[in-house]
């Protein structure tokens, strides 16, 4: 490890500390447990009243979205979200699940279909039935969370998760929407 990434890293945890957190990566083994890890300790934190996350991802494995944004939810200190470049497939989620969204006036925000680690729609791949359930409930219930905290009704994403494409949002058009509430200039 570098002398760069050392000071990274020690910079990352007394960020934590405070309740500043960062999404800078894939959403995987690492950073998702640095979220969950980092959401739960603050909510332990009395002078805790708020956690800000700072997102700039791809998005990332699904088996820590769900854990995330149901801990946004429950924990007393509000979650607020920014987006400085981008918010793709499950950072979007997390995006959403704030208490209070912000974006970068030149961000980017892309939500899409659950892919479950295969890269593709698992409805164009040869899985179990019982895989495709898991898979489609799992996207109702991400529709039903979108529907809850923007202003466009659950037929609108899914109608997006059925297209198995990416739908790309400029910060104007996330506001819109209701993805953000509020566009940083």
């Amino acid at each position: 490890m570098s002398c760069l990434e050392n000071e990274l890293t020690k910079q990352i945890l007394e960020d934590a500390k405070r309740g500043e957190l960062w999404l800078y990566d894939d959403l995987n083994d690492e950073t998702g447990f640095y979220l969950i890890h980092a959401l739960k300790k603050q909510n332990k934190d009395a002078n805790c009243s708020h956690i800000h996350i700072n997102i700039n991802s791809p998005g990332g494995q699904t088996k820590y979205l769900f854990p995330i944004i149901d801990l946004m939810e429950i924990i007393r200190p509000n979650v607020v979200c920014t987006v400085d470049h981008i918010a793709g497939s499950g950072a979007a989620i997390i995006l959403a699940c704030g208490s209070k969204r912000m974006a970068l006036e030149n961000a980017a925000i892309m939500v899409h279909g659950i892919s479950y680690g295969t890269g593709t729609s698992p409805q164009k791949l040869p899985f179990h039935e019982s895989y495709l359930q898991m898979v489609k409930a799992k996207e109702e219930k991400v529709c039903r969370i979108l529907a809850k905290k923007t202003n466009k009704p659950y037929s609108y994403w899914d109608k997006i998760f059925k297209t198995n494409e990416d739908r790309w949002f400029g910060a104007e058009e996330a506001l819109e929407v209701g993805l953000i509430d509020e566009i940083i200039k």
